[in-house]
């Protein structure tokens, strides 16, 4: 058993996604206390499952077996909530901008 690791392509489309997610919470609430909270809870999160350098709470192990598997759900699961995230922001931002 091993951790599961993003390759390079998946990590910079990750953080490109993310980027956007902290953009449009920027536009929409006109301010950086949001965004750098999200950042700061999914930073949390991410030690928390034992997903940086240093042990979390928990530690994520995937069976050899299920790991291609793991890796298209974590990814649909990953890029689904940032997308949700960031029409829910967007959204906001299009109904104050109306107002």
């Amino acid at each position: 058993m091993r951790r599961a690791t993003w390759p390079q392509r998946s990590s910079l489309l990750g953080t490109g996604t993310g980027s956007v997610l902290f953009g449009m919470a920027a536009i929409a609430t006109r301010g950086l206390a949001v965004p750098i909270g999200l950042h700061a809870a999914w930073n949390l999160g991410a030690w928390a499952l034992g997903d940086k350098q240093y042990p979390g709470l928990w530690e994520i192990v995937i069976e050899e077996s299920s790991q291609p598997a793991a890796g298209t759900v974590g990814a649909l699961a990953y890029f689904g909530v940032l997308g949700f995230a960031t029409l829910g922001f967007w959204f906001l931002y299009r109904r104050q901008s109306r107002q």
